[in-house]
């Protein structure tokens, strides 16, 4: 709340990231970079969820993670 949409450091992305946090799922390598700039974006973000780049944020952990990707 509060916070103002910035491209580079508060995107859709980010917000999808925090709240999978809140939920206990970490995403690594999800940064992109754009003209004149570079951040989360959601093209990375997702391609690490099919890469298996997920953990629980509690444990550091795969296991007991349910991802189901095509």
């Amino acid at each position: 709340e509060g916070r103002r949409y910035n491209l580079n450091k508060n995107n859709c992305t980010d917000f999808g990231l925090s709240i999978a946090l809140e939920a206990g799922i970490s995403i690594s390598d999800t940064q992109g970079s754009w003209f004149l700039g570079r951040g989360n974006n959601p093209g990375s973000a997702g391609q690490s969820v099919i890469e298996g780049k997920v953990t629980n944020a509690d444990t550091n952990d795969r296991r007991g993670l349910l991802i189901l990707t095509p």
